[in-house]
C-alpha cells in the first residue's frame, strides 16, 4: 500500500453519478492508525451535523478487531471533548451470542475501548440482550428496541452511521456469504449459526 490516500468516486470515468442510488468515495489510507483518525473525525463531524439538524446521532457500531483502535481513540480527550453525548444513541450492527462480558461480546470490546471512559448515558447505549434465551428471542427483543427508539415500524429505520467491517471470508455485520439470512426482506435483526473460522 502507498503511503498517499486515493479517493475513487462514483462518478469517474465518464459514470453519471446520478445513475448510482448510492454514490459514495471510496477512502484508502497507508495504515490503521490513518484510517482510525478518519473514522474517528467522521464520527465526530457527522455527530455534530445530525444533531444540528435533528437533535440527536444514531449510530451503529461493528465489532471485531480492527474498531478498537477507533473507538480507544474517541475516548481521548482529543475526540470526546468534540461529541455531545447526551444526544448519541448507540447501538451495534451485529454481536455474539455470549454474555455482555464474554471476550467475544462486541459490546465488552466497545466498552472497554470507549463507552466506559466517555459521559454517555447507560440509557443512550442499546447493547443487543443476549441475556434472553433463545437467540431468536434476543433477536426479536433488539429489533423491537431498536424500532421502538427510532419510532419506525413499518420501514426501515435510517441510523446516522453505521461501521461496518470486511472479514477475509467477505462477511460483514456477521453476514456471511452464502447464508440463508442475506435472503430476508422485511426483519431488522436475525440469528443465524457461524461455525468458528
Amino acid at each position: 500500500m502507498t503511503n498517499e490516500r486515493k479517493i475513487i468516486r462514483a462518478d469517474e470515468e465518464g459514470q453519471n453519478n446520478s445513475a448510482h442510488p448510492y454514490p459514495c468515495d471510496l477512502q484508502v489510507y497507508s495504515d490503521a492508525g490513518q484510517l482510525a483518525r478518519a473514522a474517528a473525525e467522521l464520527f465526530v463531524n457527522t455527530a455534530a451535523d445530525s444533531i444540528a439538524a435533528h437533535g440527536r446521532f444514531w449510530v451503529a457500531l461493528s465489532g471485531g478487531t480492527t474498531p478498537r483502535r477507533l473507538y480507544k481513540l474517541l475516548a481521548t480527550s482529543a475526540f470526546s471533548y468534540r461529541v455531545d453525548w447526551g444526544r448519541i444513541g448507540i447501538f451495534w450492527g451485529d454481536e455474539c451470542y455470549a454474555p455482555a462480558d464474554d471476550p467475544d461480546s462486541n459490546y465488552r470490546m466497545t466498552a472497554e475501548a470507549l463507552l466506559q471512559h466517555v459521559p454517555i448515558p447507560f440509557m443512550n447505549v442499546h447493547r443487543v440482550p443476549t441475556e434472553i434465551d433463545p437467540p431468536q428471542a434476543a433477536a426479536a427483543a433488539y429489533e423491537h428496541q431498536i424500532r421502538h427508539c427510532f419510532r419506525v415500524f413499518d420501514s426501515v429505520p435510517q441510523f446516522d452511521l453505521i461501521y461496518l467491517g470486511l472479514g477475509t471470508s467477505g462477511h460483514t455485520a456477521s453476514l456471511f456469504p452464502r447464508s440463508p439470512v442475506l435472503k430476508e426482506t422485511s426483519r431488522l435483526v436475525l440469528t443465524d449459526f457461524v461455525a468458528e473460522l
